[in-house]
């Protein structure tokens, strides 16, 4: 079977390592055509990524010298994207004439639909997958169009045979919508089970970083917002006292040098490891070197990929106590969760475990088996094969 990936934000390429989506990307390209199928695919930032960058450098130029170009600069953004989806047919249109397909998948991005017009004008079957609502762009980025983004956002949806949502929560919005529920299924994130694995470590990172004698509390990936960055600093302080426990970061993003710069000021650096973004490859050794690994926050609608990852090494896990996050894990099974955005109840979880190796082995071990089982990339590619022979039957 001939199957196209195609994923049309600027920002993401096929040499990406780092970022989550490009990783979920090619994991998925890599897992279908472990499943025999030619699978090819077209990322937008691949060919336009350097002439975007050229333009949201310039922008943020002109906004850090006027004030009012900063205030309309979410309404040009739209204004322009809008205006590339009515030109970006031009890339995509050749594509579909040349080449034979059976299948479409496509990795939803906002103000892009070329792609399911594409799909439809050739009559092909087309899965669209969402990994986030459009309130996503509002809530963090403003949507000053953001009645017309929706409107397209539903109309990219209603194109599709089949849609992945990677939440329970998300497939809810979108029924909310009027989407017809039949056609939604829910598809969360998943783990590289040969490159996540505690036997295929290759290097002693807490030896590196003399953390041998050290409970270590690790996080791993970009630190957002909505990651809640200003949860370790209470964090901090509460195990400021206990010489046993050891803070990690691995990654960069919004907020880490606001986090160093607090924990410099009440004078608790020492109780942090900061570790710059790293190769995904190289993300299992950061992780076997962790004890107990959290996730402090996370956005209703996501799936976050980190607790994938934790899990397939067989690591303690905290994480907030949401429905997104019920999808994978189970409190006192698989992960101890938290009431999410409460400080007390993360720094007792942390304390907790910390305390008890052994429930710690024990829910590592169950997190490990439950992931390999229900949500690796291959167990995905199944579910997204099984999606297609429906849609066509």
């Amino acid at each position: 079977m001939n199957i196209w990936y195609f994923y049309m934000n600027p920002r993401s390429t096929s040499n990406d390592n780092v970022e989550a989506p490009s990783i979920h990307i090619m994991e998925t390209i890599h897992a279908l055509r472990a499943q025999g199928h030619q699978v090819h695919h077209f990322l937008y930032g691949d060919v336009v990524r350097q002439t975007e960058r050229t333009l949201r450098q310039t922008a943020r130029r002109i906004s850090s010298k006027n004030p009012l170009f900063r205030a309309v600069k979410p309404l040009v953004r739209d204004i322009y994207e809008l205006y590339r989806d009515t030109q970006d047919i031009h890339f995509v249109a050749p594509i579909f004439g040349d080449n034979p397909m059976d299948l479409i998948y496509e990795r939803l991005v906002q103000h892009k639909s070329s792609v399911s017009a594409c799909a439809q004008k050739y009559e092909i079957p087309l899965i669209v997958e969402s990994n986030a609502p459009v309130e996503e762009r509002r809530e963090h980025w403003g949507a000053p169009l953001f009645f017309a983004t929706k409107r397209l956002e539903k109309k990219i949806l209603q194109r599709a045979d089949a849609v992945t949502v990677v939440s329970t929560p998300l497939k809810r919005y979108y029924e909310r919508m009027g989407m017809d529920t039949q056609k939604i299924f829910v598809l969360p994130n998943g783990a590289n089970q040969e490159r996540f694995s505690p036997e295929n470590v290759s290097r002693d990172v807490r030896a590196e970083l003399g953390l041998d004698d050290k409970v270590v509390v690790g996080f791993v990936g970009n630190i957002f917002v909505y990651h809640g960055i200003e949860l370790f600093l209470p964090l901090a302080r509460a195990c400021s006292s206990d010489g046993d426990i050891h803070l990690m970061i691995v990654g960069a993003g919004q907020g880490r040098n606001e986090l160093r710069s607090a924990l410099d000021r009440e004078h608790l650096s020492n109780r942090f490891t900061f570790i710059d973004p790293i190769p995904n490859v190289e993300v299992p050794n950061y992780i076997a070197a962790m004890d107990i690994c959290i996730l402090p926050r996370f956005m209703w609608y996501g799936s976050p990929m980190k607790i994938f990852e934790y899990g397939a090494m067989g690591k303690a896990i905290v994480a907030p106590d949401q429905e997104n996050i019920h999808d994978v894990l189970t409190h006192g099974e698989t992960a101890f969760l938290f009431e999410p955005g409460n400080p007390t109840a993360l720094v007792q979880a942390i304390q907790e475990l910390a305390r008890d190796e052994c429930l710690r082995v024990r829910l590592g071990h169950a997190a490990r088996k439950h992931i390999l089982t229900n949500h690796t990339w291959t167990r995905n590619a199944e579910r997204i094969l099984r999606i297609y022979r429906q849609i066509v039957s």
